[in-house]
């Protein structure tokens, strides 16, 4: 199974109200009295490791950025190995084998054989493993038989009875089955909570957003997979008081990493690593990690005209910057010759190395 480290995109700080009624909304950073290991930061009463990016306009809310909980092992490149389209031994229709024994029917990595990582409870869902994330979703999703404190997922309707709808609510967050009352009206986008009597339609869920955008009616999505958002909303954001339910929002600008055309002065552009495995460039805050040192989730973001490419086997990604001929890299007595295949473009290296980033 090809195991790639991903730097995970940032999520905006979003607590809950007390209420399973009210909006969530944020709240003001932590004291900075709390002293907090070195490496992590005080969020929410908790010493949390800061991330490689905020996601514009993250700091306009609190200042603070919280990263979503980490993808499931292996995904990125080479997913699915030993997928259904494989001649393996396996049994039933579409199951393969994978390179040196593996029968695994959903391309998870786990399965039956040697080579597997380990037996998978459920091998017609990659989502459903023991390397994989326990989701909101009222499901054992770890084979490890405890399900989630969800009663329901709120990305699916299905999951409660006819006569009720999956809602998020209370604090923490968590998803509950509750009886539909018929004010459920409110559609994705527009203005919710305070003296509007009406609530936002199935699958949403009342966000203040603060100066931004006020308390509008936001859509509920998988932070794993990144499915359920429409139109050119990712599921960049989730829940602080439940990292399991992730939120659509518009996803950061795109731009060109060699010219650098962010129309904020303050961004940089650099790649954006999505915990489900797409990547590309967007205009992202700048970081403080240097050429050459740690970077990603856990570690900080790189500085301008750099991006964090994992060099190796190696446990950690790394600042490089980004070239098109040797020129761009004399200053650093390096060469042009570092290349990353996922995003194509080239950065400064010592010597000859093809990222697997």
């Amino acid at each position: 199974m090809n195991r790639m480290p991903l730097m995970l995109a940032l999520s905006i700080l979003l607590l809950s109200t007390p209420s399973g009624c009210g909006p969530k909304s944020a709240v003001p950073p932590p004291s900075e009295t709390r002293r907090c290991p070195a490496g992590t930061q005080p969020v929410d009463g908790e010493c949390i490791a800061p991330n490689p990016a905020c996601i514009p306009p993250a700091k306009l809310l609190d200042g603070q950025c919280v990263d979503p909980a980490p993808p499931m092992e292996g995904e990125g490149e080479g997913e699915g190995e030993g997928e259904g389209e494989g001649e393996g031994e396996g049994e039933g229709e579409g199951e393969g084998e994978g390179p040196g024994g593996c029968v695994d029917a959903d391309g998870d990595g786990y399965g039956a054989g040697d080579a597997c990582e380990g037996p998978d409870c459920d091998d017609d869902d990659r989502w459903v493993n023991p390397g994989a994330p326990e989701r909101c979703n009222a499901r054992d999703d770890t084979c490890d038989e405890v399900v989630d404190a969800c009663q329901c997922d709120p990305t699916n309707p299905a999951s409660c009875p006819d006569d009720q709808h999956c809602r998020v609510a209370g604090s923490p967050a968590l998803a509950v089955c509750q009886p539909r009352n018929g004010d459920e009206t409110i559609p994705e986008g527009q203005p919710c909570g305070g003296e509007i009597d009406a609530a936002c339609m199935v699958g949403l869920i009342c966000i203040d957003w603060g100066e931004e955008r006020g308390q509008i009616c936001t859509r509920v999505c998988d932070p794993f997979t990144g499915e359920q958002c429409t139109g050119d909303d990712e599921c960049l954001t989730s829940l602080a008081s439940n990292r399991q339910i992730g939120l659509c929002r518009a996803a950061p600008p795109a731009c060109d990493v060699h010219s650098q055309d962010c129309e904020d002065p303050e961004l940089t552009c650099t790649n954006l690593v999505r915990p489900w495995g797409a990547e590309d460039f967007r205009c992202l805050d700048p970081g403080s990690r240097g050429l050459g040192q740690d970077c990603g989730a856990g570690d900080g973001a790189c500085q301008r005209a750099m991006i964090c490419v994992q060099v190796g086997d190696g446990p950690h990604a790394h600042c490089r910057r980004v070239c098109e001929i040797d020129d761009h890299c004399a200053d650093l007595f390096q060469d042009c010759d570092g290349e990353t295949e996922r995003l194509g473009v080239s950065f400064c290296s010592a010597g000859a190395f093809h990222g697997s980033e």
